[in-house]
């Protein structure tokens, strides 16, 4: 008996376990998730694409298609097909493109070092052959074999026209499709075969042919090559921001305060995005979103070439930037920034655009709002004096005291920082520096006043 029994366990244990396999099969398909509805602009991107068939032709009807061909050959009667297009009603040009010289290599485009002050010469690029725009104007539809048609179809699109909304459609014909740093997938309104069909955006495909900063030239400012239309429009269609992270501690919530005042101040109309972890409390960001910043969460990535403990030991947050895609174009400032003047300017400049990183020049020491009101206390530490400076200290405290009132003890003095100042300016005192900061009376009314 009891031998029956104990072979009766296997089967009764299997027999459960299948049992319970099938149970949580039906509950999983009961509970299957609904589409998800944030991502409906893909399959309809799908949808696009798949129902763009004739789509030039409808575009263009009634109207003769102007078609520049690059590298295609005679014979293109297919595609002209596949594009809903018949010989009667297109014109065709062919586009020469000359062969780059076999003596140019990769350094001469993008050298190690190219004079940017202009000391001896202003910065110059190799001759590269590119098509006259002015032999191939007013083109609707181009047509290549090789995706290297990306200044032609700009060129078309915003200097021989005045209507900065001009459509330019873009077919490369092979097995792969063009670069997608160039040609973006949301551009793409037809594919069947080897024929990829772009409506490309052209104010974000200006920007893309500009050499960048770092290749042999300098990129000019408003990216301006000639007289283009686009010049005078491109604010009215562009989103974009100024970007600030604050991660791991509060100690340059103030700063944060100042850079979004200076900003509001040099009549910007950008927005102010600022991305924060969970160390930045509530009440800092109740004072943050006040200042002007648009705040969102975040969680902050650890460096794996830091040390722990170490300053920099979660600075990749700074990644977290790329994932503000909600926007055509941001400018990063770190949070101890402040502007000075209008610089929307440089929304322009094309991307990836950046200041260099010098030691000496960057490094601006202690804050200002670390310091008292009354003078710069990088002098009182002899090995802070490369950054000490008077000018900036005042420009400084100029926006602590043109800023809402409300913002103001956001930068406040707790008691650990009072006493460190009050120590450094006595060991400077005490070793008699040269430039005297440490005679000038405090007057900084904070002193009287700390926070927690």
């Amino acid at each position: 008996m009891a031998s029956k029994t104990s072979s009766s366990k296997p089967k009764f244990f299997i027999f459960f376990i299948l049992f319970l396999s099938f149970s949580l099969f039906f509950i999983v398909l009961s509970f299957r998730p609904k589409p998800n509805l944030v991502n409906t602009r893909g399959l309809q991107h799908q949808a696009k694409i798949s129902n763009g068939f004739n789509l030039i032709a409808k575009e263009f009807k009634g109207k003769k298609v102007k078609v520049g061909l690059v590298n295609v050959g005679d014979k293109i009667e297919a595609t002209y097909r596949f594009l809903g297009l018949s010989k009667s009603n297109i014109e065709a040009v062919k586009v020469g493109f000359d062969r780059v010289s076999k003596n140019l290599t990769w350094n001469n485009f993008f050298p190690e070092w190219i004079d940017e002050d202009e000391k001896w010469a202003p910065p110059k690029c190799p001759e590269t052959p590119l098509p006259r725009v002015e032999d191939y104007k007013d083109l609707d539809v181009v047509i290549a074999r090789v995706p290297l048609v990306a200044n032609l179809v700009v060129r078309n699109g915003w200097i021989s026209s005045p209507d900065v909304n001009r459509t330019v459609y873009t077919v490369f014909i092979g097995s792969c499709e063009p670069m997608v740093e160039i040609f973006r997938c949301d551009d793409l309104v037809m594919h069947q075969g080897d024929h990829w069909v772009y409506k490309p955006e052209l104010r974000g495909l200006k920007q893309k042919v500009l050499m960048p900063f770092g290749s042999c030239q300098l990129a000019p400012s408003y990216a301006q090559t000639g007289d283009e239309a686009w010049r005078n429009h491109w604010s009215q269609f562009q989103k974009e921001a100024y970007v600030t992270v604050l991660h791991s501690s509060q100690a340059y919530v103030c700063g944060a305060i100042a850079l979004a005042q200076s900003i509001i101040q040099s009549k910007s109309n950008k927005d102010l995005v600022l991305l924060a972890d969970d160390s930045i409390s509530s009440k800092s960001i109740q004072g943050l979103t006040a200042a002007g910043w648009k705040i969102k969460r975040i969680r902050r990535i650890q460096s794996p070439f830091a040390k722990k403990d170490s300053y920099n030991e979660w600075n990749y947050s700074k990644l977290r930037i790329w994932q503000l895609i909600e926007y055509d174009k941001v400018i990063f400032m770190d949070a101890d920034l402040l502007v000075l003047k209008n610089i929307d300017k440089f929304f322009i400049l094309p991307q990836l655009s950046a200041a260099p990183n010098s030691r000496m020049i960057f490094n601006s020491g202690v804050m200002p709002w670390m310091c008292y009101k009354d003078y710069d206390c990088n002098w009182d530490m002899w090995n802070h004096h490369p950054f000490a400076s008077d000018s900036a200290h005042k420009w400084w405290w100029h926006v602590f005291d043109a800023m809402p009132k409300n913002l103001q003890p956001y930068c406040g003095l707790t008691k650990e920082m009072d006493a460190r100042i009050r120590k450094w300016r006595g060991k400077a005192r005490r070793a008699s520096f040269p430039d005297g900061h440490w005679r000038i009376k405090v007057e900084d009314p904070r002193q009287h006043h700390f926070v927690n």
